[in-house]
């Protein structure tokens, strides 16, 4: 059985050949371009210039007038906007937390086109908090109070005070973010895409997409930013669109999973017909293994894979083998425990900054200065 991204790269080599070179192939992240690009030089015995392979990023950020901003800049640059509109003394430690949360929900406002003014307006008065708060149980209301606990620690009775004063200066603070962002020509992913989009609404064509070609691969779940740039580049003629939906459990209606097969497919159909290959779930081998740690759990993957691969495996066929984890904690862990046979490893998830050495260098560091003394002892 043959990958999708196999099957697309030989139907396009199929139909026109070196032609395949003047299309943009798009897709959701880079991890599939990478192998996309290694299908088509499998398929092909002779020197062939490659297409121009792109992230759904990358196309928007190809043809905007702004820069993508460094996030953690943009957490210091939202702390500082925060202490003004909240007029607050509020340390940074306290405000990284949800500072992260509220740039990630910024990014969301974005990409999803909403209107943040409507969205960040609320109730702006105590006793219409209450009446809202009177209709949950008392399980309820104890969830939302722990839950604003966290986001921003207050002392008890002071949920609904904070939450309100929060929630008032939320706008200001996305408005201000986004000014002082754009004067200085730089942007979040979020307001990139939402950037662009608008200006196709406007039939502001790009000088740069002039004459191309883009075909997306592989997409499932679209957000309005990813749906409108589709849909403005379908009615320009110049997109085509495969979708790796062949396995049946994925087009039934009862399957949440399903949910964009029917949207998807319709509004979007492909020009080109890619053979379907799939294995039935009926026929699939699952196995079960209880283990009795988290760490332990990396020692049976090693021992699974070494069974899989062992020493004076010829081919490189274990890059079809994924690897998924339930704890970004166990990256470390797993990697030191990989059978040396296997040369190749591409790591396609996040590790916490605060597992790191380098974090836990910086915080005896500061226990350092904490705890300083001058020469006398004082």
């Amino acid at each position: 059985m043959q990958p999708f991204l196999y099957r697309v790269a030989q139907t396009f080599l199929n139909e026109y050949g070196d032609g395949i070179r003047s299309y943009s192939f798009v897709f959701p992240n880079r991890r599939a371009g990478l192998f996309f690009q290694r299908y088509l030089s499998a398929l092909t015995d002779k020197p062939l210039f490659s297409p121009e392979i792109l992230t759904i990023n990358e196309c928007f950020t190809s043809v905007s007038r702004l820069q993508t901003a460094d996030w953690l800049s943009n957490l210091f640059s939202l702390y500082r906007i925060f202490q003004q509109q909240g007029k607050t003394d509020e340390t940074f430690d306290t405000f990284v937390f949800w500072g992260e949360m509220l740039l990630s929900d910024f990014d969301e406002v974005d990409k999803y086109r909403v209107d943040a003014r409507q969205l960040f307006t609320n109730v702006t008065e105590l006793r219409e908090l209450d009446r809202l708060f009177n209709v949950f149980s008392e399980n309820q209301i104890e969830a939302i109070r722990s839950f604003w606990s966290n986001f921003v620690p207050v002392p008890e009775g002071k949920t609904q005070e904070n939450f309100m004063a929060t929630w008032k200066i939320l706008y200001p603070v996305y408005e201000q973010f986004h000014a002082e962002l754009i004067a200085e020509g730089l942007a979040t992913d979020g307001m990139i895409c939402r950037e662009v989009t608008d200006r196709l609404i406007r039939r502001e064509d790009p000088e740069e997409w002039e004459g191309k070609q883009f075909v997306f691969v592989g997409f499932n779940a679209l957000n309005p930013c990813e749906k409108e740039l589709m849909l403005q580049l379908q009615k320009r003629n110049m997109a085509d669109f495969y979708w790796d939906y062949e396995s049946p459990e994925l087009r039934e209606a009862e399957n949440p999973a399903s949910l964009f097969f029917a949207n998807n497919i319709h509004v979007f159909p492909s020009k080109l017909k890619v053979p379907q290959e799939y294995i039935p779930f009926a026929q699939k081998e699952i196995t079960l293994t209880a283990v009795p740690s988290t760490v332990g759990q990396t020692r049976r993957v090693y021992e699974i894979l070494d069974q899989l691969y062992p020493t004076g495996t010829a081919d490189e066929s274990w890059t079809k083998t994924a690897v998924v984890l339930p704890d970004e904690g166990l990256l470390m862990p797993l990697l030191h425990t990989i059978p040396q046979q296997i040369e190749k490893i591409n790591v396609t998830m996040g590790y916490p900054l605060q597992v790191t050495p380098v974090a836990g260098f910086m915080e005896h560091l500061f226990e350092l200065q904490r705890r300083k003394r001058d020469f006398q002892g004082r």
